[in-house]
């Protein structure tokens, strides 16, 4: 929007907020947003604790959703299982598709969700719903990955048309691709062609950035002019909140936490209403239903054992004798 000064920066946040309490139905934007999950299914086994899961987050994130009537989930990329995952490709279509069942719309694409390669990619996207953008990854051919999309929302009582695109660190995409392979763009170039383009058709511009920290925090000016940036390139590294914007906070990884924005409307611009982070730690009990997802989803990915060795078939009359066999 053309009435703002700084954007709003956001990213999927190790940082231990609680959420405002959502008992009535709200006129805000809520933006639900993820980063670097790694397709992970149940709490990660992590030294700090086992944090995360989706029957957790069920519980923290669900009745914030409910409340929201205009929502808008996002991923910032790294949603794909790691490259030395068991059955990587099934796993994070498993994940990809409980994530859409969350209210997930859009998914920036990071150089390892590429190395999934062009037919996994086009599989993940076909059977989740899940809609990938990218404005500095360019697949030739590809009509499962655009540079951007344009939805529209009615909040508090207006027509709100909202730009979403995303860009990725530039690295090794993989081998698995027939014919040409993925075109990488500079992320801050790109993100920058492709502001100029949201900003005269939307009222809300959102960055999903693949990037680490020490890129994108050179360049906040650069990328002064988007509203929301969400990234997530799984940094453990801690930075302070500064007290005016661009808000920056270090990002989280392995879906350990919920995460959202309500965003609203004021006569400077957008602004952010209220926000909230839950730590998916022991004290968030699952959610049935969601637990019981999660174990079907584990039943799936589990290895296949070998049939047992078959016993060879005993003699019965009329059958024949094998060669050297005494009467």
């Amino acid at each position: 929007m053309s009435t703002r000064s700084h954007p709003i920066w956001v990213l999927a946040t190790a940082l231990a907020v609680a959420p405002s309490g959502c008992d009535r139905r709200s006129e805000d934007l809520l933006v639900t947003y993820t980063g670097d999950c790694q397709a992970l299914v149940e709490p990660c086994g992590c030294t700090s604790g086992r944090l995360g899961g989706i029957a957790r987050r069920a519980t923290a994130l669900l009745p914030v959703v409910a409340a929201h009537p205009a929502r808008l989930g996002v991923d910032a990329g790294n949603w794909s299982a790691p490259d030395e995952a068991d059955r990587r490709l099934v796993r994070s279509q498993l994940f990809l598709a409980a994530a859409r069942d969350f209210g997930l719309e859009i998914a920036n694409v990071s150089m390892r969700d590429l190395r999934l390669g062009r037919g996994g990619l086009a599989q993940v996207c076909d059977s989740t719903g899940v809609q990938f953008v990218s404005a500095n990854v360019h697949v030739d051919g590809a009509a499962w990955l655009v540079p951007y999309v344009v939805l529209s929302r009615r909040v508090g009582g207006r027509e709100m048309r909202i730009g979403v695109t995303g860009v990725a660190h530039p690295g090794e995409p993989g081998d698995d691709w027939a014919g040409a392979r993925p075109r990488i763009e500079d992320p801050i170039a790109a993100a920058r062609r492709m502001l100029a383009v949201l900003e005269t058709q939307t009222d809300l511009q959102v960055l999903l950035a693949a990037l680490p920290l020490a890129v994108l925090e050179p360049d906040l000016d650069i990328l002064d002019g988007y509203d929301v940036v969400v990234a997530g390139a799984g940094d453990l590294r801690q930075v302070a909140v500064q007290s005016r914007p661009p808000f920056l906070v270090s990002p989280g990884t392995k879906c350990k936490f919920a995460t959202w924005l309500a965003l609203d409307w004021r006569a400077d611009g957008v602004a952010v209403d209220r926000s909230g982070t839950v730590t998916l730690d022991a004290t968030v009990p699952d959610a049935p239903e969601w637990a019981a997802r999660a174990a079907h989803i584990g039943a799936q990915l589990r290895p296949v054992p070998p049939p047992p060795p078959s016993a060879s078939p005993a003699a019965g009359p009329g059958s024949v004798a094998p060669k050297g066999a005494v009467d």
